[in-house]
């Protein structure tokens, strides 16, 4: 068995006994030396499998502590849009949403832009926090215009999807289109408490317009999501100039 197999297997050996969860986010790892005896490897072996596991954003080592499992991060690429309930099936995890407010409010400058109305004039506001596993993921907060809030079903259960899938089934759309910006911010103090992470914890902010197949905004939406509990990929094409 070579070299390269053998780091290879402790790394295997380390990410499947986090995937199927004997062990958990905050867990100790057993130290190089109890995991060499036990995977008959050397302690440089297992050095390097940790390593990659580390690389991959499996576990986190602290000095003088230990190596403990790093939370569990979803994974998400940019290129394509998916409901947070898909992705949070997708990581073994159960999808619910906690809805925290939901209420009349007058739009501002920017969401009066966003949406096509004149500031000050009436939205519909939800704000809820994406969990799974009972756990706090993310935090949305949209603004809907009275327009489309009044196609609505009276008093939408905003606890079962997103609410933009709301809106699309309510109004029978077979065509959808969401136009994002991506920053990197340290995330406010309400939503740090309401997501369970330090207060100025950098997390990803996307603002979000959602408009149907004429173009015709249908919803505006902030979203936090922690960095520690997010990773986000994109694929791009690449122009080649001679």
């Amino acid at each position: 068995m070579s070299w390269d197999t053998q780091y290879e297997r402790v790394h295997a050996h380390l990410r499947n006994r986090i995937v199927s969860g004997a062990l958990q986010p905050g867990d100790q790892v057993p130290g190089e030396r109890a995991y060499a005896a036990m995977l008959g490897v050397s302690r440089e072996t297992v050095r390097q499998g940790f390593r990659l596991a580390e690389d991959e954003g499996f576990i986190v080592r602290i000095p003088a502590r230990g190596t403990f499992v790093a939370e569990r991060r979803i994974r998400q690429d940019l290129g394509r849009m998916q409901a947070f309930d898909l992705t949070v099936r997708g990581v073994n995890l159960a999808p619910t949403y906690e809805v925290v407010s939901v209420g009349k409010v007058r739009a501002d400058a920017v969401e009066a832009g966003a949406l096509g109305v004149t500031p000050g004039d009436p939205l519909l506001a939800v704000e809820a926090i994406g969990m799974g596993d009972r756990r706090p993921l993310a935090h949305y907060r949209s603004m809907i215009p009275t327009s489309v809030a009044a196609r609505l079903p009276f008093a939408p259960d905003w606890r079962t999807a997103a609410s933009y899938q709301l809106i699309a089934r309510a109004l029978e759309l077979t065509a959808m289109s969401v136009r994002q910006r991506w920053e990197v911010r340290p995330i406010p103090a309400d939503i740090a408490a309401m997501l369970q992470v330090e207060d100025g914890a950098p997390a990803f902010r996307s603002t979000s317009v959602f408009t149907d197949g004429t173009g015709a905004p249908l919803e505006s939406r902030v979203a936090w999501y922690p960095g520690s509990r997010y990773e986000f990929t994109i694929t791009r094409t690449i122009d080649l100039v001679d």
